[in-house]
């Protein structure tokens, strides 16, 4: 099987195989000039645009959890350490959203990406996966700083080698984009662990709606999980 290798930059001038720019990379590189302008304007100097998407994650860290604050759920005010996962897990839930979505947007609107996942890639896949990489950046360094590792740690890490190693040789990025879309089940794991940090009751509507999502969007996970290994293996030696 011949596989046609597509050009996929970190900066915005890449050469996509469809000649037409799409909808969604319209969008990513207003956003992209808008994040370029903040850390300017902030900073005082250009900021590359892989940069400022790289730095986007621990933004939205720094933010939420200071806009987080005055909404601390008084069941967890007396435990530092409850009052810890409940705002990390809050911000963890937010991202997982963001990239999630975006996941499922960035391959919808790239068929190119879908029909090969190793080699081609879009300018919005490779901004994703670059926001994605800020993300667990940002939470690892909250867990160091907080003295607080885990295994969660070692997934991270795991995360951060596999995307940056996409990201320089420029191949999986739709692998990577792929396994983004498993996010959307984080979305209903991250809200079942908030609901347990802060005594939801299990009989409660909510509690219940939300844990049958967790189950329905784990069981996609799994069967996304089972397709991507299954497909690594067509790639032997590229």
């Amino acid at each position: 099987m011949d596989y046609e290798t597509v050009s996929s930059r970190l900066m915005p001038n890449i050469s996509l195989t469809n000649n037409t720019t799409s909808t969604s990379d319209q969008m990513d590189s207003t956003a992209n000039n808008l994040a370029s302008w903040f850390l300017l304007l902030k900073f005082g100097f250009p900021i590359p645009s892989s940069l400022a998407w790289l730095l986007l994650g621990p933004m939205i860290q720094m933010i939420t959890s200071f806009l987080l604050l005055p909404f601390t759920p008084y069941s967890v005010i007396d435990s530092s350490s409850r009052r810890w996962k409940w705002r990390t897990t809050f911000i963890a839930r937010l991202c997982a959203a963001i990239t999630g979505s975006w996941a499922v947007l960035a391959l919808y609107d790239s068929p190119s990406m879908r029909a090969d996942l190793m080699l081609t890639s879009s300018l919005s896949a490779q901004h994703l996966v670059i926001f994605s990489l800020g993300v667990h950046l940002a939470e690892s360094m909250d867990m160091i700083i907080n003295g607080r590792p885990s295994m969660l740690m070692v997934h991270h890490i795991l995360v951060i080698i596999c995307f940056t190693g996409a990201l320089i040789t420029e191949k999986a990025v739709g692998f990577a984009v792929l396994s983004l879309v498993t996010e959307v089940n984080a979305v209903f794991n991250k809200t079942r662990i908030i609901h347990i940090i802060t005594g939801r009751a299990h009989d409660s509507e909510e509690y219940i709606r939300n844990a049958l999502l967790n189950i329905f969007t784990f069981f996609i996970r799994i069967l996304v999980i089972g397709w991507m290994n299954n497909q690594c293996f067509l790639y032997l030696g590229v």
